[in-house]
């Protein structure tokens, strides 16, 4: 792991009682697979990505509270302008921003491959 739980912590505003070692393995997990694919990559670089990604999974569990009421005890949630896959959260489109190489936009974009009359055409296709 290069990040820390108190940097993950710190970018979703969480308590520090609130355990995030599983969002940051799985952060760990893809950031490896991104320095695999960029080998250039700084590890100040790959901790970045690797924090943003970790605090992209935790937001999904914890989203932002965007109003309260106290009279009617009334509350709403945000996570931000939702898209899918890392583009859900600004915190997944903050790492992707991070990753100048696009090796994880590759790795975690969807993608189809067709087959005609013998001969495999292979189409990648995004999701925003």
């Amino acid at each position: 792991m290069r990040t820390t739980a108190e940097a993950v912590r710190a970018l979703v505003g969480l308590a520090s009682t609130e355990n995030v070692d599983g969002f940051i393995e799985t952060a760990t997990m893809l950031v490896d697979e991104v320095q695999a694919c960029d080998a250039t990559a700084s590890f100040a670089k790959l901790e970045l990505i690797e924090r943003w990604l970790a605090a992209h999974f935790a937001r999904i569990l914890h989203p932002h509270l965007s109003s309260k009421s106290l009279g009617g005890a009334s509350a709403s949630f945000s996570r931000g302008n939702v898209g899918m896959r890392l583009n859900q959260t600004p915190e997944g489109q903050q790492a992707l921003m991070l990753d100048t190489s696009g090796c994880l936009n590759k790795k975690t974009s969807p993608h189809a491959r067709v087959y005609w009359g013998g001969s495999r055409v292979e189409k990648v296709r995004q999701y925003e």
